[in-house]
């Protein structure tokens, strides 16, 4: 059990924080790279410019949390506590993160950089990845039913492998989707 609960507070430029339930704080302009947030709470907090490269969150409870600007590399999300897990992205480098087996439907990912992040057996229904890059980024076995690749780029898909039924691709992107049937596009 927590015995540290934070409501509505600002933590800027703290090079730590203390194990607890954080409800409605901001954390702003912190390193906090290599972190351990395990067993924390974030509920409808907002993360801006933070480093939070790889930090553990094994058993960590993000609800409604917000990440702007933030360097998250290497952060292993699928050992997040997956009950009620809601967090949207902005402008974040994500790479080589993993989201695996998780259910984020509708999550945002608006303009990040996803490079080599693992997606494979995730349920990303709805999800939409505006403006991010997703370079070797894996899809295997995902749900991306309804997910929004329309402005996305460098991902490759295969639609053998993954449901992507009433998913949205742009016509640029439609050679994301062919790339590993060696068909020629011109």
């Amino acid at each position: 059990m927590l015995q540290h609960h934070f409501t509505d507070q600002e933590f800027i430029q703290v090079p730590s924080l203390v194990a607890g339930s954080y409800n409605g704080c901001t954390i702003q302009h912190a390193d906090l790279g290599q972190v351990n947030f395990s067993g924390f709470e974030f509920t409808d907090c907002t993360f801006i410019d933070c480093n939070l490269s790889n930090s553990m969150v094994a058993g960590t409870s993000f609800r409604g949390s917000r990440f702007s600007r933030c360097k998250a590399l290497g952060v292993h999300f699928s050992a997040c506590n997956a009950f009620l897990l809601d967090f949207s992205f902005e402008h974040c480098q994500l790479d080589l993160c993993s989201f695996y087996k998780l259910k984020i439907k509708n999550t945002q990912f608006t303009a990040c950089s996803l490079r080599e992040a693992d997606f494979a057996g995730a349920d990303l229904t709805g999800a939409n990845f505006a403006g991010s890059d997703l370079s070797m980024a894996v899809f295997e076995g995902c749900n991306l039913q309804k997910a929004d690749f329309r402005s996305a780029y460098n991902y490759t898909i295969r639609p053998d492998r993954n449901m992507l039924k009433k998913a949205r691709f742009s016509r640029e992107g439609l050679q994301g989707l062919l790339t590993d049937f060696d068909i020629l596009i011109s």
